[in-house]
């Protein structure tokens, strides 16, 4: 199977799923307490995942034909990624404390993905500490702040 086809099955599949998601999310009962709910969350995702799984299909669709087989060039990033991710959810689920796994989950991505300069160089370091804590810092202020969602 070309990488071609596989995305668009992936991309039409996604979807599915989304168009699926986005009808249980506009039928799901409403919630008036804070400027956006915590059901007014979902639909922002869903719509948020359509509009990307758009783009991607109609890039997909532009560029020409190619013959490229499928492969998977970063297989041990790919399992670092969903073993990272079901951990996660794992102890978030199992202990709670959000704001303790997140960031640690964050963490381990960043140092993943990101070695410039080094993968545990200073500014490196400095770096994926900022960064973790900008998201961490936005998910409070999107959730408990803005939506009174306790994480």
């Amino acid at each position: 199977m070309t990488e071609k086809k596989l995305n668009i099955l992936i991309l039409a599949g996604l979807l599915g799923i989304d168009g699926y998601y986005l009808f249980k999310s506009f039928t799901a009962r409403k919630y008036t307490m804070v400027f956006i709910g915590p059901y007014e969350f979902p639909k922002i995702i869903g719509v948020g995942l359509a509009v990307l799984c758009l783009i991607a299909l109609a890039d997909t669709l532009r560029r020409k034909d190619d013959r490229t087989p499928f492969q998977i060039g970063n297989l041990g990033y790919v399992v670092i990624t969903v073993a990272a991710t079901c951990g996660f959810l794992l102890l978030w689920q199992t202990f709670g404390l959000f704001y303790l796994w997140a960031p640690l989950f964050l963490l381990l991505l960043f140092f993943t993905y990101r070695d410039e300069g080094g993968r545990f160089s200073k500014k490196n370091i400095l770096v994926n500490a900022a960064l973790t804590a900008g998201c961490i810092g936005a998910i409070y202020l999107f959730f408990r702040l803005l939506m009174n969602i306790r994480l």
